[in-house]
């Protein structure tokens, strides 16, 4: 593979345009094409038919992101720091936020055309990757947080959309590594979603950011369409 160069997205403003005009109930805000999902008015009580629909505009951030990138790129990569995680171990599990978090992410990116997915060797990182990789129905790849230079070359070599779980220093790190921009990450940051595109010449990274916090009683229950995703930065 040639040279790699970070380049910005110049489809943002076409994007926001586009889900306006197609799928609604998202409000394009300042320069960088802020696209929020609106709660719907009321209570929650919602049909099938338009729990599915708004859970289709969630997906659509990420998907028409996808559909919109340059042929003839190599890979789709996500990159994700654990969800929460318990405060009072060595290896700590995921509080209840962190279990809806692993949820939410295994709702959001089942269908974006991911078919691998590697975690570090914790808790906290193998229970945040688990329910999308069941949901695949893969297993998932361990590897070393310390040989970050040696996973990023691998991940740039490959041809393979794949789902990648870190930690709050070694996420932004592979980011970078891998050719696009990251801001270092502060220990209360559980909200980023990086997705890395690969092609011949170029990489284009883009950052969605997750909702803060989740509601335990319809943890599971499509609270994709319930929630906010943020698209925020274009790099």
């Amino acid at each position: 593979m040639g040279p790699i160069k970070a380049h910005g997205l110049s489809h943002s403003g076409a994007m926001a345009q586009f889900m306006q005009r197609r799928v609604g109930g998202f409000d394009a805000q300042d320069s960088r094409s802020r696209l929020v999902q609106k709660r719907p008015k009321g209570d929650f009580q919602m049909s099938a038919a338009t729990i599915r629909s708004r859970r289709f505009q969630a997906l659509m951030i990420i998907g028409l992101t996808v559909c919109l990138l340059p042929a003839g790129q190599a890979a789709t990569l996500y990159l994700v720091r654990h969800a929460e995680k318990q405060s009072d171990q060595s290896d700590p599990e995921l509080t209840t936020q962190g279990q809806c978090r692993a949820v939410f992410l295994a709702e959001l990116l089942h269908a974006s055309g991911i078919e691998e997915v590697f975690s570090t060797d914790y808790r906290r990182t193998q229970a945040t990757a688990m329910p999308l990789a069941n949901r695949l129905g893969v297993e998932v790849t361990r590897y070393d947080p310390r040989q970050l230079e040696l996973l990023a070359k691998q991940l740039a070599d490959s041809t393979t959309d794949t789902l990648v779980v870190g930690h709050s220093n070694t996420t932004p790190e592979l980011v970078r590594l891998l050719g696009g921009s990251a801001a270092d990450m502060p220990e209360t940051d559980y909200q980023r979603l990086y997705q890395i595109s690969i092609g011949p010449e170029t990489v284009q990274s883009h950052l969605f950011m997750m909702p803060m916090a989740f509601d335990p009683a319809t943890c599971g229950q499509d609270n994709v369409d319930r929630t906010k995703l943020s698209d925020t930065k274009h790099h």
